[in-house]
């Protein structure tokens, strides 16, 4: 089935809304300068998000991609609104029957199977049900589910248990060395290689792993490591530093 992620959404549609409204908006204002200059720093903003240019900027490359793209879509919204001469309501109907086209669409293609909520998935349901045995900062190893879902479960544990995780809950704040150590990880769980997954354990600065499928499990408990806890099908482990 085509893959239609939501990011492709958030990092191309908007910022092409955002710019064609200023130029609309600009447009109507006569090229005024000082309009020019107000929006500016938005528009600078936009740019470097959308040619990627911002990920060489300390702190700019800190904040999740997606509030660029959030932000490039209401301030598009706000220079539309404040456009003249337009027929607003026959605009705003199709400016809204389209969105509403958009995200129906993207719910079909993007999530045919998203097993939401959580509960309604045996392994959801046991990765949450084992959140409140973790103690520290915590890794998930769930091959198996795709990275949103991954990240899904993060945040869900981050709101109700506050837990922790070193790359933080949608990657922003993974450094390159970081992600040599989760990859490296990642390896050594598909070679079943107890050296190579606590190494990079522990270079990830994780104390805990959590093993979302009886595979993992059985493979975690081979290691020697010290299980913290145990569900059907999802187990805690703990990492001595």
């Amino acid at each position: 089935m085509l893959q239609f992620p939501t990011e492709r959404i958030i990092s191309i549609i908007f910022p092409l809304f955002f710019i064609a409204m200023l130029i609309w908006y600009l447009k109507d204002k006569k090229w005024n300068k000082k309009e020019l200059l107000f929006f500016s720093p938005i528009l600078i903003t936009i740019i470097l998000y959308t040619t990627t240019l911002g990920i060489h900027i300390p702190l700019f490359n800190k904040v999740n991609t997606r509030i660029y793209g959030i932000l490039a879509f209401l301030f598009g919204t706000i220079l539309f609104l404040k456009l003249r001469y337009i027929n607003y309501k026959k605009i705003i109907r199709i400016g809204i029957s389209i969105i509403a086209i958009l995200i129906l669409a993207i719910i079909i293609l993007r999530y045919p199977s998203m097993p939401f909520p959580f509960e309604t998935n045996d392994t959801y349901k046991d990765v949450v049900e084992i959140f409140p045995q973790v103690n520290e900062k915590i890794f998930l190893i769930c091959p198996e589910i795709e990275r949103q879902g991954v990240a899904d479960l993060y945040s869900y544990g981050a709101i109700y248990h506050d837990i922790k995780t070193p790359i933080g809950f949608f990657g922003s704040e993974e450094t390159p060395e970081l992600r040599a150590a989760r990859l490296g990880l990642y390896e050594g769980i598909q070679q079943q290689n107890c050296t190579q997954i606590i190494e990079n354990t522990k270079k990830t600065t994780a104390t805990e792993l959590l093993g979302c499928t009886p595979a993992n499990c059985e493979l975690l408990e081979s290691c020697n490591l010290t299980l913290e806890a145990k569900t059907q099908n999802a187990c805690v482990f703990s990492i001595q530093n």
